[in-house]
């Protein structure tokens, strides 16, 4: 099959699928032919998609090797202390493993806050240890970030305070 490049954008998409069939799509520009569109591999049926799915699933369960499960994987980066800090929305942990004393964990939200984070950190550390932090570091922060955090505190105090009162176990919903 022949047609021009121009013709040709407008179904693309049609063309590829039937390249990758098997037909032959030969793309002419001012009446000549210019570029024929070919399949870089050929499509495999399902059976033998299925065949390599298997043979890869058997080849990955014959290399697993017991270790220690995802959720302490990274148990090394937040020492002794006993309290884990809170999975935050910013990866900022991978910058600073150093991250595992409270006070830097929570200086470290502050300066560059999102809601899910400051209630995550407000949640676990509780406010007043947060409002603490927040107060010995104001002086540090640029008057954007002070802006920022200001934009932020009070919503999510406010459904910090609402998610307190609500009972356990209640859909919030109903």
């Amino acid at each position: 099959m022949e047609i021009s490049v121009s013709d040709a954008k407008g179904q693309l998409s049609e063309l590829i699928r039937r390249a990758e069939a098997g037909d032959e799509i030969i793309l002419t520009r001012y009446g000549q032919a210019a570029v024929r569109l070919v399949p870089v591999k050929p499509m495999t049926n399902q059976e033998s998609r299925r065949a390599l799915l298997d043979a890869m699933r058997a080849s990955a369960a014959e290399k697993a090797a017991a270790g220690p499960r995802a959720g302490r994987s990274q148990d090394f980066l937040y020492g002794d202390a006993g309290q884990r800090p809170p999975i935050l929305e910013k990866h900022r942990w991978w910058s600073n493993p150093g991250l595992s004393d409270p006070d830097t964990v929570i200086a470290t939200v502050l300066a560059d806050p999102t809601t899910i984070d400051l209630a995550r950190i407000i949640g676990t550390y509780g406010l007043s240890r947060v409002e603490r932090v927040r107060k010995e570091i104001s002086h540090e922060l640029t008057s954007s970030e002070a802006r920022w955090l200001e934009t932020l505190w009070e919503p999510v105090i406010l459904g910090v305070q609402d998610a307190s009162r609500m009972p356990t176990g209640r859909d919030p919903g109903k």
